[in-house]
């Protein structure tokens, strides 16, 4: 009986050692994946999520709804931290940044509580047609040189597209765990004709507060766990600090490019598991 002891004793021993190793290198893998979409993200504009959402569903095995959540949580950590760099450089321009996060906010609290009443692959299709579309808009467009500084001189045909596009941000942002950045440059480069750089560093002001707001929900429902959205918001901080230094010395047009060509591979990828073609 006393062998029996041991033998259940030691093999619960090594059950433990197991789970905590796959513990540490979930969190390590967590950390990699949030500083990199940090570095990416505030170095683009974006939160980082369509970096986050495909690896944390299709790599780590984690559940939609969960990984929208702790990717929330990071693109929180990223905007907040990216943002004070480039106030520091004076380079966000407040008055269109408000005047969108207006409307965006309030997509953002309506986006969970649609989220949470879908299916996974719903949200997956709405998350890679939405980046298909911006992928190919962002390539096309050219840097305008003429433009006339912050986008006051806008008709209000532009401002209420804009408006609009800005309100369809937020609600997909909340639904789908991206900063919302993926709508909001494109909304002040394509329509506002807000140069790149400036569109860049106003995007991550305005989801600093976007990201919060919508992480605050997915919190309140439990999808958050303490260790893991502890790791994400450390390593989606340390990345931000970097990529926005990263982000000031590129040129607009690398900037743009780099965007496109790393939106069209995660656009692509989330359809296809969408659909099932990719587990």
């Amino acid at each position: 009986m006393s062998h029996l002891k041991v033998a259940l004793s030691f093999s619960q021993s090594i059950l433990v050692g197991i789970r905590t190793r796959i513990l540490v290198l979930k969190h390590l893998l967590i950390l990699l994946t949030t500083l990199t979409a940090g570095f990416l993200g505030s170095m683009l504009g974006v939160g980082g999520g369509f970096l986050m959402i495909p690896i944390f569903v299709l790599l780590l095995k984690i559940p939609m709804h969960e990984a929208v959540a702790l990717s929330l949580v990071a693109i929180s950590g990223t905007a907040i931290s990216s943002s004070t760099i480039y106030i520091s450089k004076k380079l966000v321009d407040f008055k269109t940044g408000v005047i969108l996060e207006s409307v965006t906010i309030l997509g953002a609290i309506i986006g969970p509580n649609i989220a949470l009443k879908l299916k996974a692959e719903i949200l997956e299709l709405i998350f890679g047609l939405v980046l298909l579309y911006v992928t190919y808009r962002m390539w096309v467009k050219q840097e305008n040189r003429k433009h006339d500084g912050i986008a006051g001189r806008v008709g209000r045909l532009k401002w209420t597209a804009s408006l609009l596009g800005a309100f369809s941000a937020g609600l997909i942002a909340g639904m789908i765990g991206i900063g919302g950045g993926t709508l909001k440059v494109p909304i002040m480069f394509l329509i506002l004709g807000v140069p790149m750089r400036i569109a860049v560093a106003t995007s991550q002001f305005m989801i600093s507060l976007t990201s919060v707001t919508s992480s605050s929900i997915y919190i309140l429902n439990g999808l958050v766990k303490l260790d893991t959205g502890l790791v994400a918001i450390t390593g989606s901080i340390s990345g931000a600090q970097l990529g926005s230094r990263t982000g000031l010395r590129l040129k607009t047009h690398q900037i743009r490019r780099l965007f496109s060509i790393i939106l069209a591979f995660f656009s692509i990828t989330m359809i296809l598991k969408s659909i099932h073609l990719i587990p």
